[in-house]
């Protein structure tokens, strides 16, 4: 019966294993603004220190992010611009 105790008494509570997204934008955006780094950057820095997988955290990620995310790699030239269907060339 006292090791239940004991063993109860050193779990961490559920509400702090769960990683919440308005926690990982709050967190993200506390980063861009100490280190200077854009948000995709960030972001990274972010799975990096938290031993996190990007690719399951993406799961996560809020909308909201994930539009800064995506202006940082456009600004980066890592996506393509999305052009319309004009016949004007893209300038």
């Amino acid at each position: 019966m006292i090791l239940n105790q004991t063993m109860t008494n050193e779990l961490p509570n559920i509400e702090d294993i769960i990683i919440k997204p308005e926690d990982i934008l709050r967190e993200v955006t506390e980063i861009v603004q100490q280190y200077k780094m854009n948000y995709l950057e960030a972001t990274a820095y972010f799975c990096e220190k938290n031993n996190y997988d990007t690719t399951s955290i993406s799961k996560i990620i809020p909308q909201s992010l994930r539009a800064l995310i995506e202006q940082s790699a456009k600004d980066l030239k890592l996506l393509k611009k999305k052009y319309n269907n004009s016949n004007t060339l893209p300038l």
